[in-house]
Formats: structure tokens, C-alpha cells, sequence
């Protein structure tokens, strides 16, 4: 599992002074310790009673599994509890981190206005026997930036190219696309649809064994090699649909443990068409009132220059510009931490070695890091400044444009989750919004600076 979230940092807390989250209910609490000048520690806390109340229900799962000298599902609970300790305290251990922990701590995130650069970091798993357990991350910290009025810098958009085949190319996708949208079907889950769920634990028969432990979900479906049974469980469906699976925490990194899972009740919230323009999506998304619009904006993606489109050229230059005017340093172990990050993703693509070749790759590296730092924690701020949040709207604006290769490129902000378009996983909202918010804040001050 990837433990990495968006992140980071909280303003006005002394070195060595402990915040206990106002919202700590009786079964988790939550403690943030700055514990040095950059860096804060968070832990979250589950209560004892809980952890023995979610003991029992998981060591049920277990009742199933064949042990000599016992008939199949008459094994004392006590007998497996303690001969499957291991097994049985990580299952729950992953349950509450995929559907409590991180929940919990992208809410306290966002209720305090929590500001600044990389992902929390989880450190710790402390999962003592008959004893509170506690998950601890760590948050790297970036000073408060002062906000100047950006909404006057001049600002000069990059023209786009006066080839009149662009405008050919955009009407014909144009064409097309609507054509295609009219033929699916908008109630129900088809390939390629992203999928807004709610998920509750329950029992094989539906009925809701603990309400806390609610999350919600979203899953791309369409064909994969591997998991497919994910895909099947949801193609077809309608929004309002409700269904009991023990399949939801299935992912491509299953172990023998794993085939002793938790049910849960699946309620279908909300479905983005995949793949394909939303007329709809696309002019709320950015604010486009006519047809002439809507081709102007897609002519941002079909003209070139450089090898750069004109939306990345105009994301590039607002930056350049936003950031002349906040100069501000990335302290370095944060941009250590960031390289460190982009290593691992670039490591994974085949021509690594090519690039790793280079002389100067390390240099173009940590540049490269740097930057996404300073853009990341100036969006988080002015975000903040305005009130933006995420809503479910834009998450569906966010996968309507993710699902297609022409489109993709109006996107520039990428989920920390990794493999997000290769795998039928279930990913928790908590995991993106982030990412949603610095994409919505991103096209407010373009269209604040260009209109």
C-alpha cells in the first residue's frame, strides 16, 4: 500500500507543543506535535474498547480458514486470535488505515487549513497488544507566504497557432466526441466509467456491523489483466444502486491473508462517462458560456509549439509569473524528500536509463522538484485565501478530462496514488482531494488572470 497523502503544514504551533483535534470522539483522537521547525508529527489514536470490538469482528473472518484438529467454522475465536495473532492484526491494522486513519486525517488536514509541501508520511504503526493503537505521519513544513493582489499582475495568455487545420481538427473532435456521448448510457456503469461510492462495514447478509467505518470511493472501470472481477461487480449498475461485496479491498498486491476479507455495503453515488468530451462538464469546468468557447479552449490542446500546447504554456507562464512576484525558498531536505519521490516514478519508466545517463539528470532533477514544491504550496495558500474546496463536481471534472488522451492534457496537478489508471482499485477520496482542489484553484486564477 502506498502510504503516501497529500499534505502539510500547520502555521502557529510551538516546537513541542501538542494540539489535540477538537473533533476527537471517543474512539480516535488526534494529537499534532510540531517537533522542530519544518517538520510536524501527527498521531491518530484508536481506542482500546474499539480496537478489541474490530478484533473480534476480524478473527470471525478467520473462522473459515482450515486448522487441524478443528472442523471448518467451529474454531474457537480464542484459539484463532491467538494462533493467527499476526495475520489477524494486520488485516484489521489495513482496514483502519484505508478506511478510518486516512479519512480522519485528510479531514483534520482541511478543517485547519493545513498548508505546505510533500505528502504526510506514515512512520509508525504502534498496534500494542490490549492497548490504544496509534498510527503516526509525519508532515514536512513550508513557512506562510504573504499574498500579494495577483489578480492585478498584467498578464499576456500565449497565442495559439494560426494554422486554420487546428480549427478543422478541434471541430471534428468536437463532432465526434458529442456524437459518442449521445450513444452512452448516462444512468448506467459502462467501460471506462469512474465510480463514486460509499462503502459501510457489514456482514454477508448487508447488515451494517460498525457505521464508523464509512468511506467513500472512487473506481475506474474498465478492462485490466488482473482484477477484473472488480470491473464485473460494478459494470452495469445505476446511481442509487445499493449491493454487499467482500471484494472491495481487492488490489493487485493480494497475499494469502487477504482472501479472508470484510464485507461491505456499496451504495453508487455518482458516475463520470470515461473517455469522452461532457459538453455539460466541460464549459462548468471552465466557465464557458457558448459554442465559439468551447472551441477556443479545446484549440489550447490541439496547438503546439515547441512541443509544448498552449495550456501547458499558459499554466507555465502564470507560474512564472505568480512566483517573480512571492519569492520564497523550499527549505532543502524538503526538496530532497520531493527528488526522492520523482526518482521512484521515473525509475519505473523504460527509458530510466536513458536519462539517468545524463550528466546533468540530478541537476534537471532537483530543479524540477524545487518547483513543483513552490507551485504546490502557492496554489495550497491562495486556495485557502479564496475558500476553495472540492465538491463532488469537480472530482467529476477532474476524471472527465482524465479518461481521455486529448483532454488529459488540460490537467496538470496528478494524484499521489500511484498506478491511478492501471488497476480496478478502489481509491479513497481522501487520497485525491487534494488534487482536486489545486486543479480547480489552478484554472480560478487562470481564469481570474485572462479574463
Amino acid at each position: 500500500m502506498d502510504h503516501h497523502l497529500h499534505t502539510t503544514v500547520l502555521t502557529g504551533i510551538e516546537p513541542n507543543q501538542s494540539v489535540v483535534s477538537p473533533e476527537s470522539i471517543q474512539y480516535i483522537s488526534i494529537e499534532n506535535k510540531q517537533t522542530s521547525s519544518h517538520v510536524n508529527k501527527i498521531s491518530i489514536t484508536i481506542d482500546n474498547a474499539y480496537v478489541i470490538k474490530l478484533l473480534d469482528l476480524t478473527t470471525k473472518l478467520f473462522s473459515i480458514k482450515p486448522v487441524d484438529g478443528f472442523q471448518r467454522k467451529n474454531v474457537p475465536l480464542d484459539y484463532l486470535r491467538l494462533s493467527l495473532n499476526e495475520e489477524i492484526t494486520r488485516k484489521l491494522r489495513d482496514l483502519l488505515v484505508k478506511h478510518v486513519v486516512i479519512n480522519k486525517l485528510s479531514t483534520y488536514l482541511q478543517a485547519n487549513k493545513i498548508v505546505g509541501c510533500n505528502y504526510p508520511r506514515l512512520i509508525a504503526m504502534n498496534t500494542p497488544e490490549g492497548a490504544h493503537w496509534s498510527f503516526d505521519f509525519d508532515l514536512s513544513l513550508a513557512h506562510e507566504i504573504e499574498l500579494k493582489e495577483w489578480r492585478n499582475f498584467s498578464f499576456k495568455q500565449p497565442k495559439r497557432k494560426k494554422y486554420k487545420d487546428l480549427d478543422k481538427q478541434v471541430a471534428n473532435f468536437l463532432e465526434h466526441e458529442v456524437a459518442v456521448v449521445k450513444k452512452l448510457d448516462s444512468d448506467k456503469v459502462e467501460e471506462q466509467d469512474w465510480v463514486y461510492s460509499e462503502s459501510t462495514l457489514c456482514d454477508a447478509t448487508g447488515e451494517i456491523l460498525e457505521p464508523r467505518i464509512t468511506s467513500n470511493f472512487w473506481i475506474n472501470v474498465k478492462q485490466h489483466a488482473g482484477i477484473d472481477v472488480l470491473r464485473d461487480l460494478f459494470i452495469g449498475r445505476q446511481v442509487g444502486e445499493k449491493f454487499v461485496t467482500n471484494l472491495l479491498d481487492m488490489d493487485h498486491t493480494m497475499n494469502e491473508y487477504e482472501n479472508y476479507r470484510y464485507y461491505f455495503q456499496v451504495i453508487i453515488k455518482n458516475i463520470v462517462k470515461g473517455g469522452h468530451l461532457s459538453l455539460e462538464l466541460f464549459k462548468s469546468n471552465f466557465k464557458l458560456k457558448n459554442k465559439s468557447d468551447v472551441h477556443n479552449k479545446l484549440m489550447e490542446v490541439f496547438s503546439f509549439r515547441n512541443d509544448e500546447s498552449q495550456r501547458r504554456s499558459t499554466i507555465e507562464e502564470v507560474f512564472h509569473l505568480l512566483l517573480s512576484k512571492h519569492r520564497f525558498e523550499v527549505p532543502k531536505h524538503l526538496v530532497l524528500r520531493r527528488q526522492e519521490d520523482l526518482l521512484f516514478s521515473i525509475m519505473k519508466k523504460p527509458d530510466y536509463q536513458v536519462y539517468k545517463a545524463q550528466g546533468d539528470f540530478e541537476y534537471h532533477l532537483e530543479l524540477l522538484a524545487e518547483k513543483q514544491l513552490k507551485e504546490e504550496i502557492l496554489v495550497d495558500q491562495i486556495s485557502y485565501q479564496e475558500g476553495i474546496h472540492d465538491e463532488i463536481v469537480d472530482a467529476q471534472h477532474y476524471f472527465h478530462l482524465f479518461g481521455n488522451k486529448k483532454l488529459y492534457e488540460f490537467l496538470y496537478f496528478k494524484p499521489v496514488v500511484a498506478h491511478l489508471d492501471q488497476f480496478n482499485v478502489p481509491f479513497n477520496v481522501a487520497l485525491l482531494q487534494q488534487t482536486f482542489t489545486r486543479e480547480k484553484t489552478l484554472n480560478y486564477i487562470i481564469h481570474a488572470m485572462t479574463n
